[in-house]
């Protein structure tokens, strides 16, 4: 699910705010002052819209709690 954030980055006008990761996590870098940064970046499909190197802090994670003693 993208953060709100993730969601400034569907520039269609895109209401959906979950989406499916379709490619495998890729390294990027940015430089610049001496310093290096890393981080880790997804190619994630939302509504209608295929959204190239979404940064993983622009994503919040969901899980289904299968429990069967899970009642939410």
């Amino acid at each position: 699910m993208l953060n709100a954030f993730g969601q400034i980055l569907c520039v269609d006008r895109n209401s959906a705010s979950v989406g499916i990761i379709m490619s495998n996590a890729h390294s990027c870098s940015l430089s610049g002052d001496g310093d290096i940064i890393s981080y880790w970046v997804y190619d994630v499909f939302v509504g209608n819209e295929l959204i190239t190197q979404i940064p993983q802090n622009f994503m919040e994670r969901m899980s289904s709690d299968e429990n069967e003693k899970n009642t939410k």
